[in-house]
């Protein structure tokens, strides 16, 4: 007697609608992101693993989130409403952010190609953010520079290295003075440091349209929109980035520039994993990274959950989360994140592959 085949069990968790449109999704074909993770799709090389010959020159992760939070404050403080005076303000910033002091020479304003630079000057000194008369500015050469004061950072509040500050500002100015990049107007040369600054170690690009105006002082999205454009037609960002509603933008660094890109994060002695391992985290220390991981930063990723479903169609993986929020490598300190997302309503779907999606308390706030 013939025996009958047992019929395979489908798992529900990997039929949907969202897993189709995942693994049919043409902004992560383009990023190179194969959903699922694991199978083959036919495609030309990663533009992020085709490297120019040539040194490299790389913030490590520590320092590239000093520089992204450096950024942050002259965004939230206001600091330059242009982007020339923005600018002139990022690179004092970065020059003074150890003692609050920064050299200025005449040659710098001419380096940084500013449209007015008595106006910038005079904007940053009127303000009391910036101390010192601006015509010495102008004036100062290598022999006698003009020793700028920055009340705002005079205690360090970065806790900055000599090195470390210096290696910071000294890859600022390299990408600026970019062969991409030296002849651009500054608007543009502004987004491209953004976009290499908060771009992932592999050179993916994922950033509010929102935030990227605020930071570069630009006039608004359509700005915004024309200088990504010329970005991407230079080759700083490739595939060309999508933008939705100009609410983000969304691609990967071009071949010029993924050499620039942060390093990933040295993991240190990393916990070990393995379940028969004494020396795996505790449930306590789990629970502890676990709430420094997301306390205080749930809206936010549901709103990032939400800019992701717009753009792609579908939800992200949890390890396009964690990449994307910074969150610890461990696995399980990633579940109980995501456990506490689902568990206070800001995150749902789950059970559903590729259904991530912000959950009841995000939409009942209309955060977003």
């Amino acid at each position: 007697m013939a025996r009958r085949k047992r019929k395979k069990k489908t798992n529900p968790m990997w039929d949907g609608a969202d897993l189709e449109r995942a693994v049919e999704c043409p902004v992560c074909a383009k990023a190179g992101i194969v959903n699922p993770p694991g199978t083959r799709r036919p495609a030309d090389p990663d533009p992020a693993q085709v490297r120019p010959s040539g040194p490299t020159v790389r913030l490590n992760a520590d320092q590239a989130a000093v520089l992204r939070r450096a950024w942050t404050y002259l965004a939230d403080a206001g600091i330059g409403d242009d982007p020339d005076t923005r600018l002139l303000a990022l690179v004092c910033l970065l020059r003074g952010a150890r003692t609050g002091r920064a050299n200025l020479l005449g040659q710098d304003l001419r380096a940084l190609r500013l449209r007015e630079p008595m106006a910038s000057l005079t904007a940053l000194t009127s303000s009391g953010w910036l101390e010192v008369v601006p015509e010495r500015v102008l004036e100062a050469d290598a022999a006698n520079p003009a020793s700028c004061g920055i009340p705002a950072v005079a205690d360090n509040p970065w806790r900055l290295g000599k090195n470390g500050r210096s290696r910071i500002s000294g890859w600022a100015s390299r990408v600026l003075a970019h062969k991409k990049l030296r002849k651009k107007p500054n608007p543009v040369r502004l987004v491209a440091l953004h976009t290499v600054a908060h771009s992932s170690p592999d050179g993916r690009v994922h950033t509010s349209g929102a935030a990227l105006v605020t930071a570069c002082a630009l006039d608004g999205t359509p700005e915004l929109d024309g200088v990504v454009t010329s970005l991407a037609e230079s080759g700083w960002l490739e595939p060309a980035p999508q933008t939705v509603r100009g609410t983000d933008v969304v691609g990967r660094l071009g071949r010029v520039a993924v050499d620039l890109a942060p390093r990933p994060a040295d993991p240190g002695p990393a916990p070990a994993r393995a379940a028969d391992d004494g020396d795996a985290l505790s449930p306590e220390d789990v629970d502890k990274l676990a709430h420094a991981a997301i306390a205080g930063r749930e809206p936010a990723v549901a709103r990032w959950v939400e800019g992701y479903r717009g753009l792609h169609g579908h939800g992200p993986s949890w390890a396009t989360v964690a990449a994307a929020q910074g969150w610890p490598a461990d696995r399980a300190v990633r579940n109980a994140v995501f456990a506490r997302l689902h568990d206070d309503g800001w995150l749902a779907g789950f059970k559903v592959a590729y259904g991530l999606r912000p959950g009841p308390r995000h939409c009942e706030q209309g955060e977003g």
